[in-house]
């Protein structure tokens, strides 16, 4: 088992008192703090989602993955160990809460335990298939099946306990509104679901939210980083009751190696483009295919 005395991500502070106030409209600053965006009440909606969805926060971690940066060569990210941190009233990272880990680089296949439990006993299982076949996440004898919505959403659903739930990236309009709520910059925003009714009597509800920005993204990571840290805000009291913190975490990182295969998969397709331009130009011209019946 991967000692737990050291981390991958020294300790720096996620929250810093720079703010979007010269990017962001002056209507949408008026005294976004005054507001007290963690303590709102969830809010339901039907049918066609609105701009933005807020939410009541009963706990936020910070979550500090390094990720894949856009210009490396596709392989398995090197970190084997990602640490979920509690955060001080500050904002700054205060201690391991979980610690989700891999046995070996070449393997997606992750186990979440405690941050401080010496036994290292599992909480969470995730296990990933060669091939399109949807991870599933294993959380207290109860299995859930990552399955996206269509083939070329980012959109993933997964059911626990009963209730359906899905985990999708969120709009301009409601990236623009976390910004104004928190007063920094929100370039990624994927919020957690859940999902009652079908179709037209669809009702859903915001349980929790990962943020990523400026403020909130892993120290040393770049905004064209794939599956970096970032801020993760839970409601999961109230409407949010019925889903635990661990199935919360598990399978948000679910989302966060979607990210790290998707990039990955853009760099295998850019060498091969490359590669390809290269036989062409030392054999002098295309490739040439004989045509039917010659």
């Amino acid at each position: 088992m991967t000692t737990h005395n050291a981390y991958p991500l020294q300790l720096l502070p996620t929250t810093s008192t720079h703010s979007l106030k010269s990017t962001l409209k002056p209507s949408s600053l008026k005294n976004p703090f005054d507001t007290a965006s963690i303590l709102t009440t969830s809010t339901r909606y039907s049918q066609s989602p609105p701009p933005y969805t807020p939410f009541h926060a009963t706990s936020s971690l910070q979550i500090q993955s390094s990720g894949l940066a856009l210009l490396a060569f596709p392989n398995p990210p090197k970190q084997l160990t990602t640490a979920v941190f509690s955060l001080s009233s500050s904002g700054h990272c205060e201690r391991p809460v979980y610690l989700s880990t891999r046995a070996e680089r070449s393997s997606g296949n992750c186990t979440l335990v405690r941050g401080e439990d010496e036994s290292a006993a599992p909480l969470a299982e995730t296990t990933y298939r060669w091939g399109p076949s949807a991870p599933v996440v294993r959380v207290g004898g109860e299995e859930m099946v990552m399955e996206k919505r269509k083939w070329v959403s980012r959109t993933v659903s997964f059911v626990w306990g009963g209730g359906r739930y899905e985990w999708r990236y969120g709009g301009r309009s409601e990236k623009r509104a976390v910004e104004a709520e928190r007063g920094e910059e929100c370039h990624c925003l994927i919020l957690l679901e859940r999902v009652e009714g079908e179709k037209k009597g669809e009702v859903r509800t915001t349980v929790a939210r990962f943020v990523r920005g400026v403020e909130t993204r892993t120290p040393g990571t770049k905004r064209s980083t794939a599956g970096n840290g970032g801020r993760l805000e839970m409601g999961l009291g109230g409407e949010g009751e019925g889903i635990r913190e661990e199935v919360v975490v598990a399978t948000v990182l679910v989302m966060l190696k979607k990210e790290v295969d998707c990039q990955r998969g853009t760099q295998i397709a850019i060498i091969g483009m490359f590669l390809a331009g290269s036989f062409c130009w030392m054999t002098g011209g295309p490739i040439s295919v004989p045509s039917p019946g010659v």
